[in-house]
């Protein structure tokens, strides 16, 4: 291991487990060169090194193909790839400099997702809408276990909320798929983020302090004794956004959105280089709405209604990794994960009394035990197979006191089994095939599903590749879509949906990527997506479609699925993606993104409209320079831009007579989604200062989200008390000032 570009060289020789220490790297951007024999070498460029942190670094290397002509290696780093070997298109890796360096993403994962090639922005949630894709058809993974939605306020059946659960300061690199994903990963049909938390230091104990207009956050890790290696990561974090409001920065309304949450890691190293890894995530979230008891000030049908919703989040995990040999490596793992969301909307009358309105109590859990074994024959063959159970628990109660109308009173247990086998085959170094096949078997109705995969790599030169990549996906409807009450002409209640059978989504992808320059990377990828036994509203002269699904507010239209329904509806999305660019080099970066594309779908009226999704058109650039300053330049002034353009959201037209008659919003349902709003543009600006001392370091730094306050349309609605069609706007500017500390 190899410090490079400097002088005196700094290097070593790892032990025989992998493990090395770098003593007196000068603090700042270094990169890193790594090479054994029998492996392809690697090049870590650009990481960065902060005094009071010492850098911890997992360096995954592929195994060499041996020729029997003289070799010849050049050194080069494919950086974005994913972590998976078996991932060839749709796929890249994120890491935590990505995470702290881009502006205007709150430190949210779900939100740097957002400025990568055919991903959705949003304003109100950090939902993952991706190529025209409604948000619930994300996996979410941590550790490699599937767990659910990971946001604060997470909404119902969709990938969003108001803000993740991990903080980037506790993330190590993980892979983000947008397609096409391998067969390992199964009940996803959008993408897939699979998530590593970091291990934290084994030899030295050390703390990091954050604290910002969003709140408050804190970070401890380190061995558990000194001649232990095992080691423990713990991050807390505490917000509350009412002090934006007390300086008269309005960010959501009168609403007063908070969270507590806490990440935990602990690594066990055992002999022969196995480990047990134990992990934990847990959120708490509410958001208050007071009604206004002064009818003086009722400007709007809201303000004499009250809500309140409460969001828990809980996921934990126990994984052991066992090497059956040199090549073979057994991991088995028991994890429990649990979410639930409460609602509880009141009006109040002509007398100030409240009155309740609509109550919502929904509450799954899941226990999974899953054993993976992953065997390396040689250098071009590679095997991994599992087994997955997964016990579903589930509480779901839903009401609208109003109508009145129960949509849903349900609760027990079912089961879920997965079975999976995936092979990469390497003809050489240009030429890779991997295959496999994912089962699901669905207890609650005994369906299952069988999903072939594939993808082909070649690699044209040392600096451009072409790939293909084709398979069938599924995934569960959210569990409530099974459970729906739906009431009869008698006044009687039914669940005819339990029999629903899994929307199915064919995935074809081509891609082709070239390195123009070091550091620079061009990547095009063509994608088709076929969605077929899609559920839709057992009504020939209906529009619904389950495809258009989004737990987001003011999104209502679709979301109700008390109704009968029937997988006979199909959908596309097609498209296109480029994306240019540069990675951190010479203190700079760059990354311009543009998709262009369709969403289209049928319900049982035969019709094919846009969906809820058919933005058209996504542009992202962000960029950031880092200027060294200081006597010794081992200080920095950073600045980071981000602006993004795309299509607006799709709107239906609102039918204001019937509107007027009923009280409540109305829409001309034969005219879904027919009309597009004005485009969706966001400029973000980030401007901080790092300074490194010789224990400790800090940044401080000013992230200021649409800093030109520009009005985005988000929704229509119709106000009875003003009579008039309102419009509901994205956020304006949010300025976010941050202090971090680590010692």
């Amino acid at each position: 291991v190899i410090v490079l570009n400097v002088n005196p060289v700094i290097g070593c020789l790892t032990d025989p487990e992998g493990n090395f220490r770098l003593e007196h790297v000068i603090v700042g951007r270094q990169s890193l060169h790594i090479s054994y024999i029998g492996y392809e070498s690697r090049i870590i460029s650009e990481v960065l090194v902060e005094s009071g942190k010492e850098l911890f670094l997992t360096v995954e290397l592929s195994l060499l193909i041996p020729r029997l002509k003289m070799l010849v290696i050049t050194d080069s780093e494919d950086k974005g790839k994913p972590r998976n070997e078996m991932a060839l298109v749709s796929s890249r890796s994120f890491t935590i400099d990505e995470g702290t360096k881009m502006a205007g993403n709150f430190n949210d994962i779900s939100r740097i997702a957002q400025s990568y090639a055919g991903v959705g922005a949003s304003d109100m949630s950090n939902e993952l809408v991706i190529r025209g894709n409604s948000s619930k058809g994300l996996l979410w993974r941590l550790e490699g276990v599937e767990v659910p939605n990971l946001n604060h306020l997470a909404a119902y059946g969709s990938s969003g909320g108001g803000l993740s659960l991990l903080s980037v300061n506790v993330l190590r690199n993980s892979d983000f798929y947008t397609g096409a994903f391998p067969a390992e990963f199964g009940n996803a049909t959008s993408g897939v983020f699979d998530i590593r938390l970091r291990n934290g230091n084994n030899e030295k104990r050390e703390y990091a302090i954050q604290a910002g207009f969003m709140g408050l956050e804190a970070t401890a890790e380190g061995p558990f004794t000194k001649k232990s290696k095992s080691s423990y990561l713990l991050n807390y974090r505490y917000s509350t956004t009412g002090i934006l409001n007390l300086i008269g920065l309005n960010i959501g309304g009168v609403a007063l959105p908070s969270f507590h949450d806490l990440t935990l890691k602990i690594n066990i190293p055992l002999k022969g280089n196995n480990q047990l890894i134990i992990f934990g995530i847990g959120g708490i979230s509410s958001v208050s709405v007071p009604a206004l008891k002064d009818s003086a000030k009722w400007k709007s049908k809201e303000d004499r209604f009250s809500s309140k919703e409460i969001s828990d989040v809980l996921a934990t995990g126990i994984i052991h990794q066992y090497f059956l040999g040199e090549k073979t490596l057994l991991t088995s793992a028991i994890s429990y994960s649990g979410n639930s969301l409460k609602d509880e909307n009141d009006s109040l009358d002509n007398f100030y009394q409240l009155h309740n309105t609509f109550s919502n109590s929904l509450a799954e859990s899941a226990v999974r035990v899953s054993t993976k074994i992953q065997n390396t024959f040689n250098a071009r063959n590679t095997i991994k197979s599992g087994v997955i159970y997964s016990q579903l628990i589930y509480n779901l109660y839903s009401e609208d006191k109003v109508i009145p109308k129960v949509y849903v009173d349900q609760s027990g247990s079912t089961g879920m089994a997965q079975f999976y086998v995936a092979w990469k085959h390497r003809f050489s170094q240009k030429f890779m095939f991997n295959s496999g096949i994912y089962l699901q078997h669905f207890l609650l109705n005994q369906q299952t599903t069988f999903e072939p995969r594939f993808s082909f790599q070649c690699n044209i030169s040392s600096v451009q590749s072409v790939a293909l990549g084709a398979g069938l996906h599924s995934k569960l409807e959210p569990l409530m879509f099974y459970f729906s009450s739906i009431q009869d002409s008698s006044g009687n209640y039914s669940s005819p949906n339990k029999n629903l059978e899994s929307a199915m989504a064919q995935h074809y992808v081509f891609s082709y990527s070239i390195q123009p320059a070091e550091n620079w990377q061009i990547k095009t990828e063509v994608y088709y997506q076929y969605l077929y036994n899609v559920p839709v509203e057992n009504d020939l002269r209906s529009g619904f479609s389950t495809l258009n699904y989004s737990a987001v507010w003011g999104s209502d239209l679709d979301n109700k699925v008390n109704v009968p329904l029937v997988n006979k509806g199909t959908g596309r999305n097609y498209g296109a993606e480029l994306t240019v660019e540069k990675f951190l080099s010479k203190n700079y970066y760059f990354m311009t993104t543009v998709s262009i594309y369709e969403s289209k779908y049928k319900a049982l009226d035969g019709i094919e409209r846009n969906s809820r999704y058919n933005g058209n058109f996504i542009t992202n650039i962000v960029a950031g320079k880092e200027y060294k300053v200081g006597k010794s330049k081992q200080n920095a002034i950073v600045i980071d831009l981000k602006l993004v353009w795309s299509g607006g959201s799709r709107l239906t037209p609102i039918d204001l007579e019937q509107s007027r008659i009923t009280g409540t919003t109305q829409f001309f349902l034969d005219k879904r989604y027919s009309e597009r709003g004005p485009d969706y543009m966001r400029a973000d600006f980030k401007f901080g200062y790092r300074k490194n001392k010789i224990k400790s370091s800090y940044y401080v730094f000013l992230d200021i989200q649409n800093i030109t306050n520009q009005q985005n349309v988000f929704t229509r609605y119709y106000d009875p008390a003003k009579d008039a069609v309102v419009t509901y706007y994205h956020l304006g500017l949010i300025p976010m000032l941050n202090y971090r500390v680590k010692f």
